[in-house]
């Protein structure tokens, strides 16, 4: 009598495959069958348990019943059934440390708010990208909700009133990103198509965190940095993303995250000619090569983001680790340079977090540079003026 041939069950197919009832190979983030058919491919099946790397904790044997749970976002306002709590609407007492019982309840308001307020801050265009397929990744990759409750917590703290529940905010935000950094380490050795996706969304936000986090005004006297102490937990994450970018591109652009390889940002109609112009000569005078020639690569980069509106967010990784470098010794030529990429952030009105970075890089960075001589009144009164902190 002939045996009968072992079959697996595709039991975490894509969303396609289980509606057209043919086998999925549940390759992500686009699986062969959709592929070949050019469609769009969305999962919302998963195991219950994954490691940190994306895989199933027990992937030799199947789940017990029920097999596949499958996670509902809301895909409209009309979906939604409560106003998102605002920062000054939450009792202090209420926050607790990441990862304890009692915290649970605040991380349901906190997705509830990523959903709601965050998610849309970073394209409104793509903003069921986040809402809903960054969060499907979340529950799969460990190191990506981390980050996710990170930046929704810096958020939160943003918009606080009282400084002591912005400090708190700030607090719970740093722990959350103290997890998803160790998350990312351990993953990124073993960087595939599979945990792509969640690896460079995670280092974004990480990277939103780290920008923002040290410019916010806290009840802390001793948690308050400066902006060029702020710059130094960058440079080595900005390399990081540059790597990650490099090697998934090819990833990327096969889903849904395509656009952050060349988005286009709505940009209000500034002429940058006339400060780059002043920003070219004052190089001129006051740098000498290598030097010189590292910031003119970086005005020019800054004058095509700004022309092309497609990489004013991204501009940092197009930068040469030697200007960053350079930023780290405070060099007045690259602070000028930084404080002018402020001016472009808070010109992005749909992105909180950019717009709040904006106008405390160009605050700080001009009030540096106005007690470094004369020479540079004319560039911090264009860039004060740009942001809303002096009028014309």
């Amino acid at each position: 009598m002939s045996t009968k041939r072992p079959h697996r069950k595709s039991r975490f197919g894509c969303d396609q495959c289980r509606k057209r009832r043919v086998k999925c190979d549940e390759q992500q983030p686009r699986c062969a069958a959709c592929t070949h058919r050019d469609e769009p491919c969305r999962f919302s099946r998963f195991p219950r348990a994954w490691r940190q790397d994306g895989t199933p904790s027990h992937s030799d044997s199947p789940p017990t019943e029920p097999q596949a749970e499958t996670v509902c976002i809301p895909t409209s306002d009309a979906s939604i059934c409560a106003e998102p709590p605002t920062s000054h609407d939450m009792d202090i007492s209420m926050l607790s440390c990441p990862g304890s019982s009692s915290s649970r309840f605040q991380e349901l308001e906190l997705m509830h708010y990523w959903c709601t307020r965050t998610s849309s801050s970073f394209s409104q265009e793509n903003t069921m990208v986040f809402r809903d397929y960054v969060v499907q990744q979340a529950l799969r990759f460990g190191f990506l909700m981390e980050a996710l409750l990170a930046v929704t917590s810096v958020h939160l703290a943003c918009e606080a009133k009282d400084a002591n529940l912005a400090h708190a905010h700030v607090s719970a935000a740093l722990q959350y990103q103290t997890k998803a950094m160790a998350g990312l380490r351990s993953t990124l050795s073993t960087l595939s198509p599979l945990n792509c996706d969640a690896v460079f969304v995670s280092s974004m936000l990480v990277m939103v965190c780290s920008i923002v986090s040290p410019l916010i005004s806290t009840a802390r006297i001793d948690s308050i940095k400066s902006t060029a102490e702020a710059i130094l937990t960058l440079v080595d994450l900005v390399k990081g993303i540059r790597s990650i970018h490099h090697v998934g591109r090819a990833w990327l652009i096969e889903g849904p995250l395509r656009w952050f390889c060349g988005g286009v940002f709505d940009l209000p109609p500034i002429s940058f000619s006339s400060p780059l112009g002043v920003l070219r000569d004052l190089n001129s005078a006051m740098s000498c090569d290598p030097v010189q020639h590292i910031f003119n690569h970086a005005i020019d980069e800054l004058e095509q983001a700004h022309q092309s509106k497609k990489s004013v967010v991204p501009w940092l990784l197009a930068m040469k680790p030697a200007f960053l470098e350079e930023l780290k010794k405070d060099n007045s030529v690259a602070v000028a340079i930084f404080m002018h990429w402020g001016v472009m952030l808070d010109q992005l009105d749909d992105m909180w977090w950019a717009k709040y970075a904006g106008r405390r890089l160009v605050e700080e960075m001009s009030t540096t540079l106005d007690s470094r001589g004369e020479e540079w009144r004319q560039l911090t009164a264009w860039c004060r003026t740009q942001v809303g902190l002096c009028q014309e």
